[in-house]
Parts: structure tokens; sequence; C-alpha cells
């Protein structure tokens, strides 16, 4: 598998939040010919800066069931409906919901795609594990200590948690 430029890096950040940003914004810019955020000008950088956190959060897993449950919370409670138009869900709440629907609806792509990501990202966190094993930390998802190529399922148990 093809380590992520940013997987040293990964490993030694030392919260989930950072090592997401770490691992974005070094992919963009160790590469010059990616690296979008060159035009931006200075003055919106921070703005488009915390769009991009909040996505990153938004697909954030181990936050699902909290999120259905705030869902569910202005369901019942908030939001009040106009000729069946929910009314009161503000532009980026909508955007985060749309965001974290589409990131857990790869079970609708074809199988053969579907285990290609799963091997790729259960891999990803296999690498990450043996190299924070070397450098003396606690491995950020054990049940990648010993990774099986035929036994995905089991690797992902703690995806959700």
């Amino acid at each position: 598998m093809t380590e992520w430029p940013s997987m040293r890096c990964a490993a030694t950040a030392t919260t989930p939040l950072r090592s997401r940003l770490t691992s974005v914004s070094l992919f963009a810019a160790r590469h010059p010919r990616f690296n979008v955020f060159c035009s931006i000008p200075p003055q919106a950088f921070s703005a488009c800066r915390q769009r991009i956190i909040s996505a990153i959060l938004w697909t954030d897993m181990a936050k699902h069931f909290d999120m259905v449950a705030q869902l569910k919370a202005k369901i019942e409670d908030e939001m009040v409906l106009t000729e069946g138009i929910i009314v009161t869900l503000q532009k980026p709440y909508l955007e985060g919901l749309l965001l974290h629907a589409s990131d857990i609806s790869n079970p609708l792509l074809s199988f053969d795609l579907s285990f290609d990501w799963a091997v790729r990202a259960c891999d990803e966190f296999f690498q990450q594990n043996k190299l924070e094993e070397k450098l003396g930390q606690p491995p950020h998802m054990p049940t990648f200590a010993a990774f099986d190529l035929y036994n995905v399922a089991k690797c992902q148990v703690n995806f959700i948690g």
C-alpha cells in the first residue's frame, strides 16, 4: 500500500483533530501543484480554513451517535414544518449533515470498490500502529495490531464507537 505523505506526522500528533489537520495540511503543503490555497487572499484564508476543519469534524464517526441524537432533538423540539419543509436548520448545520450522510454512504458503492477502500483504510491504521509502537506510543486503533487482509470486518469494529 502507498503511504500517505503525512502518515509519519499523523502518528506523532497528540489529538485526533490535530492528526486529521496535520494529514490534510501536510498533503497540500508538500505538493505545490496541489496547493489550492495559494490563490486565496489572506483575509479569506481563515474562513476557508475554518470550513475545512468543520468538514473534517463532520466526518468523525466517533461522533455519529451524538449527531443522530442532536438531530432527533432538533426535530422533536426546535424545528417547525411549513408545507413539509424544515425551516429552522441553519445552512452550516445542514451542510454538515449532508457531508456526514455522504461519508457513511460507502455501502451504496459496488462491493469491489468499497472493499478496496476499506482495505486501504485498514492498512493505513495498521501502518500507523506499527509506527506508534516503534515510537513507544500506545496504538491509536488497537484492533489493527494484527491486521489481517481477510478479516477487514473485525478490524473495523471500533471505527464507530
